[in-house]
C-alpha cells in the first residue's frame, strides 16, 4: 500500500476532485481511465464470509474483485490475494493491466479535459 505524507495529500485531493469546469491534470485523467478499466475487467474471487482484523465483518466477504483484496485491514484478504495471484485468470488479467498506458508522472501537466458539473457525476433518484 502506498504511503502519502500530509503535504502531498491536500494537493492530490484538490486535483482528484476538481471544481466543475476546472481543467484536469493528466495524471487524474490517466488514473480515472485505469481505475475504470480495472473495475470493469478485474476477475472476481469468491471470498468466504469472515471478520477483518478489527473483528467486524469484512467488506470483501462474498464475490469480490481480486484487486479489492489489497487492503491493510484484513489478513485473510491479503492471504487470499497472494494465493489467487498465481491463478491463470489473474495472471492473464495482470498481463493485460501491464499493457495499459502509464499514468503521467508529472503531476503539474494539464490534460485537455475539464471536470464535468458535479450534478452529472452522480445519478440522483427522482
Amino acid at each position: 500500500m502506498a504511503k502519502l505524507d500530509l503535504e502531498a495529500f491536500d494537493p492530490m485531493l484538490m486535483d482528484m476532485y476538481a471544481l466543475p469546469g476546472a481543467r484536469l491534470k493528466q495524471w487524474v485523467v490517466d488514473s480515472r481511465r485505469n481505475g475504470k478499466w480495472e473495475r470493469e475487467t478485474c476477475p472476481m474471487v469468491d471470498v468466504p464470509v469472515h471478520d477483518d482484523n478489527c473483528e467486524s465483518r469484512c467488506r470483501n466477504s462474498g464475490p469480490t474483485r481480486w484487486s479489492y483484496l489489497d487492503h491493510d485491514a484484513c489478513h485473510i484478504c491479503n492471504d487470499l490475494m497472494e494465493q489467487a495471484a498465481e491463478w491463470p485468470d489473474i495472471i492473464a488479467w495482470k498481463s493485460e493491466r501491464a499493457k495499459l498506458p502509464p499514468i503521467e508522472s508529472d503531476r503539474s501537466k494539464l490534460s485537455n479535459e475539464f471536470e464535468s458539473d458535479w450534478a452529472t457525476l452522480f445519478k440522483v433518484p427522482k
